[in-house]
């Protein structure tokens, strides 16, 4: 990389705005895999982090975390474990996503897309 795009990169944070869209990229995976299910349904974070880069998914399980505990903490989604609700931050061991109560705050529901 030149001096210049050493600079904008320092000027911009590109590393900042990179972690941004894929935090983006990642919320808007678990969304659409949640709408896709029935209301009840949960996914797994490895599902958001496939669609997100099917040959990459791991690299992708980061983002989808921050994602997951940023609409958790807006009540969009819950995050489970063995069928019950854990708090996102403490959790350890495999994790479900399940659609929150402000789940239609965010997304309309079948009605309002048509």
């Amino acid at each position: 990389m030149n001096r210049i795009g050493l600079e904008l990169r320092s000027v911009f944070d590109m590393q900042g705005l990179e972690h941004d869209a894929a935090r983006l990229r990642a919320s808007l995976a678990i969304l659409t895999a949640l709408g896709r299910r029935a209301a009840s349904a949960s996914i797994c974070p490895s599902e958001a982090a496939r669609a997100c880069s099917a040959e990459h998914w791991r690299e992708w399980l980061a983002a989808v975390r921050t994602a997951a505990l940023e609409l958790e903490a807006r009540g969009v989604l819950r995050i489970t474990q063995r069928g019950r609700t854990v708090e996102g931050r403490r959790a350890r061991g495999p994790l479900r996503y399940v659609r929150g109560p402000a789940w239609s705050d965010v997304v309309p529901n079948e009605e309002e897309r048509e």
